[in-house]
């Protein structure tokens, strides 16, 4: 099989960020995005790509346990092939498929964009696990974004400013902590140049405009189903 990465990561280098392991950055007291994950032991990722994260978490932290789903055929094919792990199960369950006792964490990086029914979705992560790890464009990382009518990536349904998205989240979690990786092109650029580079992240505010949002969120609300 080729060596080759599947098209829907090589289309979109962001994902390759959002994955990649991070440390706190020098001048925050904040944790790395690998750290979001510390004491979970049984992790769920919806929407895997290409196994980044879920292999990183396991190479970090020998008690961790990953089931990663992917539905993008060709993808999921490469994953397999390429980040075969003895502690990661790969699989192509959708949410509704995760039953039976609830992990410590579900992760779903770069993915809410893509879904039309994203009320659906996040509702659905609550079902999965007590805390939750996403990560999404952020619509305000530049005036260009901030005002257009669609998403400039032909593949997000909508894209949401920090603001907004903490407040989408909100509906779903009681407690909502935001996060972004600071001088993101820099350290893209960097990560691009040195594959053991560690990307720093740090808390951020409603009012961020650098480019990757990521939230850890728990404290899931409960809803009571009326119809």
């Amino acid at each position: 099989m080729s060596e080759k990465l599947p098209k829907c990561e090589r289309n979109n280098p962001a994902s390759v960020d959002f994955s990649e392991p991070v440390r706190p950055s020098s001048h925050s007291d904040e944790s790395s995005g690998h750290a979001l994950a510390s004491g979970a032991r049984r992790v769920v990722e919806i929407g895997c790509g290409t196994g980044m994260f879920a292999a990183e978490l396991v190479a970090r932290d020998e008690n961790v346990h990953v089931t990663a789903s992917e539905f993008d055929a060709e993808t999921f094919r490469w994953t397999v092939a390429h980040r075969a792990h003895p502690r990661i199960t790969y699989c192509q369950e959708s949410i509704d498929g995760f039953s039976g006792d609830r992990p410590d964490l579900v992760v779903a990086l770069e993915v809410v964009e893509h879904v039309k029914d994203y009320p659906g979705f996040l509702y659905g992560l609550t079902r999965v696990a007590d805390r939750v790890l996403l990560s999404t464009p952020n619509k305000n990382r530049s005036a260009f974004a901030s005002v257009a009518p669609s998403p400039a990536f032909s593949e997000h349904v909508r894209e949401w400013t920090a603001g907004e998205f903490y407040w989408v989240l909100s509906v779903f979690w009681k407690d909502v902590q935001m996060y972004t990786v600071p001088d993101f092109r820099r350290q893209s650029a960097r990560l691009r140049d040195r594959p053991d580079y560690q990307p720093a992240v740090r808390r951020c505010s409603v009012l961020e405009r650098e480019e990757p949002l990521l939230a850890l969120c728990s404290g899931a609300r409960r809803f009571v189903d009326h119809s």
